[in-house]
């Protein structure tokens, strides 16, 4: 059990460390970086071209007062870098946030827009005058060190104080020489820009992504004996794959198992609940012996899911699944029992 125990730890901290260097999670969250030396003459604000990162589908969503900006993709096109680079903060009163909140946030699939009254659309005109000072000021700090471009821009809010505050992150580019191609690895926005296909309240700027990790620990009965268990997997609207690990500790006797389960998802309605429909298979032996020989575990079941619009630390959301089924196999020594399994586990964002 210590090597699963070590297993967990291990899964999770590869967890968190994806976390901390997700797109989603600034860089610079309280302090600039360290000032770049200057590369030629200054440039004036306006000749300094500005490249919004392609947001992929497992940035974090963030929380409600402290995420990124969900910005229409651009690229640019200038010589190496010379560094990364943020603005001073910008501050931004309750009611700009409420808009940058309703205009740009990510919100999981399922969850309603955070727009207070107000469509997306509206949101997103009011937040024109935040958004150009932020852009400006970008400009405006790259130009001061000779830079004719800025990439990978991410822009984030945190509303967590009295006084809320907003900034722009990105990588200063330096110019290209006149008929030079663009140094390897400049560009730093390589993917295609995202349209915005609607402004309509509800509705986002680029096309939903269903796939999500997932991790869980569960308990339950099959029959008379107890089990517990943990898994792992992923899954992608209306499917979901696992695998994991089952544990029998009663009086029959300490087994462990090792296989995988696959279910389907059917949306109730416009609510964050599921009815799920799948099976599991397991290869089950004697915990600890040497040469064990290996009995077989199968599970159906039928069952509702629930996903929490909370998120943890913004980087990820609880769920919940109870099953009611049947197993069968020779680790159980008899033809059918009743089964019912209580999950509880976290997932990355669902995005809408």
């Amino acid at each position: 059990m210590r090597r699963d125990a070590a297993l967990v730890l291990l899964v999770l901290g590869l967890g968190l460390t994806a976390c901390r260097s997700n797109p989603g999670a600034p860089r610079y969250p309280t302090a600039r970086p360290p000032a770049l030396a200057a590369n030629g003459p200054a440039r004036a604000p306006a000749e300094v071209a500005i490249g919004v990162l392609a947001l992929p589908w497992w940035t974090l969503a963030g929380s409600r007062d402290s995420f990124i900006l969900e910005r229409p993709a651009s690229e640019v096109h200038a010589g190496a870098r010379l560094g990364p680079i943020r603005t001073a903060d910008h501050l931004v009163d309750g009611a700009e946030v409420d808009d940058l909140r309703c205009a740009w946030m990510i919100v999981p699939m399922g969850d309603p827009r955070p727009c207070l009254g107000r469509t997306r659309a509206d949101a997103r005109a009011h937040t024109t005058g935040v958004l150009a000072a932020l852009d400006e000021a970008l400009r405006g700090e790259a130009g001061a060190i000779g830079a004719a471009a800025v990439a990978d821009v991410r822009c984030f809010v945190h509303a967590g104080s009295a006084l809320a505050r907003a900034w722009c992150e990105g990588v200063a580019l330096a110019p290209l020489a006149a008929g030079a191609p663009a140094a390897p690895g400049s560009a730093a926005i390589r993917t295609t820009a995202v349209p915005v296909t609607s402004l309509g309240d509800g509705e986002v700027s680029n096309p939903p992504s269903r796939l999500v990790v997932l991790a869980d620990t569960s308990v339950g009965a099959h029959g008379r004996r107890l089990t517990s268990g943990f898994s792992f997997g992923l899954r992608y609207r209306p499917v979901e794959a696992t695998i994991g690990l089952v544990l029998f500790d009663d009086d029959a006797g300490q087994q462990a198992g090792m296989g995988g389960g696959l279910l389907g998802r059917y949306p109730l309605g416009a609510s964050r609940a599921d009815v799920v429909v799948g099976v599991s298979a397991h290869a089950v032996a004697t915990n600890g012996a040497t040469n064990p020989d290996f009995a077989s575990l199968y599970q159906g079941f039928i069952g509702l899911a629930y996903q929490s619009p909370w998120r943890w630390g913004g980087r990820a959301q609880p769920w919940a699944q109870l099953r009611l089924g049947a197993a069968t196999g020779g680790a159980i020594d008899d033809p059918f029992v009743p089964a019912i399994d209580l999950h509880l586990g976290l997932s990355s964002p669902e995005r809408r």
